[in-house]
């Protein structure tokens, strides 16, 4: 076969196994592909656009929404939960060891506790009573523990004037306990300045016999009775107040006096004479006479021990001498 002839047929066969491309599927399938990219590509937009639009909310809320109000308390305040008054309570006939600094307590039930003088590690704190509607006061202190009352029990008024606490008397028999109440000026305990009156400048003596310090439970030895003018089983003991300054001295056997303490005058909120800022001593004057009593460690500090000096010097009557 000539050569024209094998190129003619073998054109012919190729042209035969070559086929029509198919236009539309191949086209179809491009904007396919077209919108799954595009798809894809306004998916990621929109998440943007989504965490931007979140942003911008919170943003604004933040702004523009107020802050919360805290809730008011519910209840008593804790100013209110545990009030404390304290009391110097008068010598009464009936019962003169009541005697002394008493703190009540007052609770947010409405219970009164009181707490006995701190003196020799003795007396628990006792439930005086309770506060009532319109602050009326029930109790019946007195009555159960150590008879001082007969009657069982009484009502009083109870009100907060300033820093104090003020009983009123509106139904109760016994004089001791209507006296603890209504006679004792109750400060409450977060006052810490005294602005009442004060122990005038001068000197008071005592003349003091060894039996007394004994009925004190103060019990000499024989070279504090030499030392301190005690040999005959008499001393005299004086004290005088100087300005800012106090001094306690003892009468020798040949009629001088010596220094045996001195110090700061100092009182605390209810006017106690505080000594050495250890011992604190009630004391009041009527006329010439200085009478000092209840002579107790302040608050804190652990009672005093059974043979204690400190009564023994400190506590008596008084006379002026200049």
């Amino acid at each position: 076969m000539p050569v024209d002839d094998r190129l003619r047929v073998g054109l012919t066969a190729n042209a035969a196994a070559l086929r029509e491309p198919d236009v539309e599927l191949l086209l179809g399938q491009a904007f396919a592909a077209h919108r799954r990219r595009q798809a894809r590509r306004w998916a990621g937009v929109a998440g943007v656009a989504a965490a931007a639009c979140a942003a911008l909310v919170v943003t604004l809320m933040g702004q523009t929404a107020p802050k919360p109000v805290p809730a008011p308390p519910v209840g008593p305040t804790p100013a209110t939960l545990h009030d404390r008054y304290a009391g110097l309570v008068a010598p009464f006939a009936e019962a003169p060891h009541v005697s002394g600094r008493w703190v009540l307590v007052r609770g947010a039930d409405g219970k009164l506790v009181a707490n006995p003088p701190n003196r020799y590690g003795t007396g628990d704190p006792v439930v005086a009573g309770r506060i009532g509607r319109g602050g009326v006061f029930g109790t019946d202190m007195f009555h159960q523990d150590n008879l001082i009352c007969d009657s069982p029990g009484g009502k009083y008024r109870i009100a907060d004037r300033g820093d104090q606490l003020v009983f009123e008397s509106v139904d109760d028999f016994c004089v001791s306990r209507v006296q603890f109440f209504t006679k004792t000026t109750w400060i409450s305990t977060s006052v810490t300045a005294y602005t009442g009156p004060r122990i005038p400048d001068g000197r008071w003596a005592r003349d003091v016999t060894v039996g007394q310090l004994n009925d004190v439970r103060f019990w000499p030895d024989a070279a504090w009775k030499t030392s301190n003018g005690f040999s005959d089983g008499t001393g005299r003991i004086v004290i005088e107040f100087a300005g800012s300054r106090w001094f306690i001295l003892f009468e020798n056997d040949q009629g001088g006096l010596e220094i045996r303490d001195q110090g700061t005058v100092r009182y605390d909120a209810l006017g106690r004479w505080v000594q050495n800022g250890s011992t604190a001593v009630e004391w009041s004057i009527r006329g010439e006479t200085l009478t000092t009593r209840n002579a107790v460690p302040v608050e804190g500090l652990h009672p005093l021990p059974a043979r204690d000096a400190d009564r023994g010097v400190l506590e008596g009557s008084w006379r002026r001498v200049r």
